[in-house]
């Protein structure tokens, strides 16, 4: 039987967790011009508390909102990510979610510059094997969006979308 390690920090660490859920989310959305702004902020802060009880949850509740503005823009691209997001919740969930705040701390990484913080997060938040596979799949996302969205390059990180967009935003509200 195995013993379960409890932290002196744990609550500290549920509210930090908390928080990167809501900020990550809010960024998230309002760079994909999600509308109103206010309703965008108001459902990462309800995935920030959604997660201090159930981090899987709140990660299955981000997927969906973050879905949302992609089917608006590109209703086959929103299926898809859906679809891939949904399929691959077990993974993200695992270990209180934290796969899940590496991949979106590597999109934050591309637009605020040190994108290679997530890959050294990554080995020492999931260990060596988890880990690459946690910053591999943050690559494959950031490339991913790149290419979906045509961009040679998102912040300071070379995607290689050079080509006409497949998802633009800007059209949603059209």
């Amino acid at each position: 039987m195995q013993k379960r390690v409890v932290r002196h920090n744990e609550t500290l660490l549920r509210w930090l967790r908390a928080g990167a859920f809501a900020a990550s989310t809010g960024w998230t959305m309002s760079a994909m011009q999600f509308q109103p702004v206010g309703a965008a902020y108001g459902i990462a802060l309800t995935i920030g508390a959604l997660s201090l009880l159930s981090p899987g949850i709140a990660i299955i509740a981000a997927i969906i909102a973050l879905g949302i503005p992609l089917l608006a823009a590109d209703f086959l691209a929103g299926v898809v990510f859906l679809i891939v997001g949904l399929a691959a919740i077990q993974y993200l969930g695992q270990d209180n979610g934290r796969a899940f705040l590496l991949i979106m701390l590597a999109f934050a990484g591309t637009a605020l510059g040190p994108l290679w913080t997530a890959a050294i997060l990554a080995g020492y938040l999931l260990g060596p094997s988890e880990g690459a596979v946690a910053a591999l799949l943050a690559c494959l996302a950031i490339q991913a969006a790149g290419i979906a969205l045509g961009q040679d390059a998102l912040g300071l990180v070379v995607t290689g979308g050079g080509g006409p967009a497949l998802v633009t935003f800007g059209s949603a509200h059209d």
